[in-house]
């Protein structure tokens, strides 16, 4: 009889413990999973912002030809996110020299006219600073291939990734 209940109770444990082990074994696959969801819905919204303030810089453009005036100078220096309409809600604000970006917020950098995403959901493995995008306005001369609405030698504003190279020097 004894026998009989040890071997009873020792099976018990043994599907309880595998059905634990099961169960943290999908925890771990579907934590890995929301993971990827998070970081590929936080690079879609990296992106929909970046071409909302490239489509804000390229208006500015246009409307500096159809003034036929040239491109007001100070914008390469100017903060892009004060030509939209409303702040949206990750916007941080301007960050000073020294400073630390928080993750999931865009910055200002006066100091350099850059623009700098710090990624909430990176896998934070690495020291690179993958986490990071920084963007800066160009004048760009439109060639003769963007079509009759720009006239030849128009210069238009965009705003090009930094190279990795220029942002290692700096500390965030």
């Amino acid at each position: 009889m004894r026998a009989d209940y040890d071997s009873g109770l020792l099976a018990r444990r043994g599907r309880w413990l595998g059905r634990m082990l099961l169960a943290l074994i999908l925890l771990g696959v579907a934590l890995a999973l929301l993971q990827r969801i998070l970081q590929v819905s936080e690079q879609r919204n990296l992106q929909a912002t970046r071409e909302h303030l490239a489509s804000s810089l390229m208006s500015l453009s246009a409307e500096s030809v159809a003034r036929r005036q040239p491109l007001p100078a100070d914008w390469l220096r100017h903060n892009p996110f004060e030509l939209l309409r409303w702040q949206q809600d990750d916007y941080c604000g301007e960050l000073r020299q020294g400073q630390q970006p928080e993750p999931g917020c865009w910055y200002f950098l006066p100091e350099v006219a850059w623009v700098l995403y710090r990624s909430e959901f990176s896998d934070g493995l690495s020291d690179r600073g993958d986490d990071l995008s920084v963007f800066q306005v160009k004048v760009v001369s439109v060639k003769g291939g963007m079509g009759a609405q720009w006239p030849e030698g128009s210069q238009v504003l965009e705003l090009v990734s930094v190279p990795a190279a220029a942002t290692a020097a700096r500390r965030f």
